[in-house]
């Protein structure tokens, strides 16, 4: 780092390490990120499978958005649909999670789990419809 006469680093330096900083906790955030968007997703969507397996109800999985999606046949109740995740923040997984028991009992939300390499918490979800 340059320094004045005096023996103090000169702005330029400060700067040029000031930058540096910056450029490695960006460089940290993005590989970060990367991790929740390829490891956190597929993480957080297996478990949301499971939690529909170890249910009461033997629940029908849906491979398909219902209500977005036009086929032919209607889903055998109970069913379920996991839908797509993604990863909005760094450490922060969405997902959107539908399923009814009965032709009036179910519900769609999309989940934000909190999530540090295995260690899942859900910390909001925001239902778009409930019955």
């Amino acid at each position: 780092m340059p320094v004045n006469v005096d023996g103090n680093p000169s702005k330029w330096g400060r700067l040029v390490k000031r930058r540096k900083l910056w450029y490695g906790g960006i460089a940290i955030l993005a590989v970060c990120w990367m991790a929740t968007a390829t490891w956190g997703r597929a993480d957080v969507t297996a478990s949301a499978h499971s939690m529909f397996a170890s249910c009461p109800y033997e629940f029908d999985r849906l491979d398909f958005d219902p209500e977005t999606e036009d086929r032919p046949r209607k889903p055998k109740m109970p069913w379920y649909y996991v839908g797509r995740s993604t990863s909005p923040a760094p450490f922060v997984v969405a997902i959107d999670i539908a399923e009814t028991t009965a032709p009036l009992s179910g519900h769609r939300a999309t989940y934000y789990f909190l999530w540090c390499f295995g260690l899942k918490y859900s910390f909001y979800q925001d239902v778009e419809w409930f019955s």
